[in-house]
């Protein structure tokens, strides 16, 4: 009998074809209802339909000391350049397991902290949510 053992560490981001190394937590918050409820003249004529959905906020802290904050910085850079530019964001599990495989674009980067105190670094990103089948829709 073998038993499979959950390992943070083996989690991995990749944004823009570079994975992204020194990672210390990964949030997202999808923020969306899945449905909406639409009342009738009584209950029994209410119905369920299909709830707008709003982009998902990935949060991704890094280590201070992390490598890949020179490779985010390029893209902060080309964001501040052309605020129009999207890139591909995948979230992958222990053994690969696919949790988000999206494009998305860089919100918000950490401000420049030089002090002799080690802190991590967030970077938040938009993605969105209606992929599928390596087509994706628009983000509006």
């Amino acid at each position: 009998m073998s038993v499979t053992v959950y390992d943070p560490s083996e989690n991995t981001v990749d944004i823009a074809g570079h994975t992204l190394i020194g990672l210390f937590e990964i949030v997202v918050d999808e923020g969306n209802t899945i449905t909406k409820t639409v009342e009738g003249i009584s209950p029994a004529y209410s119905a369920r339909c299909k709830a707008m959905l709003k982009p998902f906020t990935l949060r991704v802290t890094l280590q201070q000391t992390s490598v890949s904050h020179g490779y985010l910085q390029q893209i902060k850079n080309a964001t501040r350049r052309n605020p129009a530019t999207f890139f591909a964001i995948k979230v992958f599990g222990t053994n690969g397991t696919p949790h988000m495989d999206s494009i998305g674009y860089l919100e918000s980067a950490p401000s420049l902290t030089l002090n002799e105190e080690l802190t991590d670094r967030v970077y938040v990103f938009k993605v969105n949510p209606a992929a599928s089948t390596g087509i994706v829709d628009l983000i509006v």
